[in-house]
């Protein structure tokens, strides 16, 4: 099996958010870091199928997010 690393994951009563911090000041990769936080979107969905999952990938140095449903 394959081992995933989710950065930070917040369990609320209704709704789970999963962020992932990316360094540097390059977006080029924005494509990979979607599927990444897709995949742990589906992870927590299949675990957690009675809450909303929403993503959110935080560009640090950029000082912007993107956020995933």
């Amino acid at each position: 099996g394959r081992l995933y690393r989710m950065d930070r994951v917040v369990i609320d009563a209704d709704k789970i958010t999963v962020m992932d911090f990316k360094t540097g000041s390059d977006k080029e990769s924005a494509e990979k870091y979607e599927t990444q936080m897709k995949t742990y979107m589906k992870l927590l969905r299949d675990m957690y199928s009675d809450k909303q999952i929403e993503g959110i990938i935080a560009y640090v140095d950029l000082k912007e997010t993107r956020r995933i449903f």
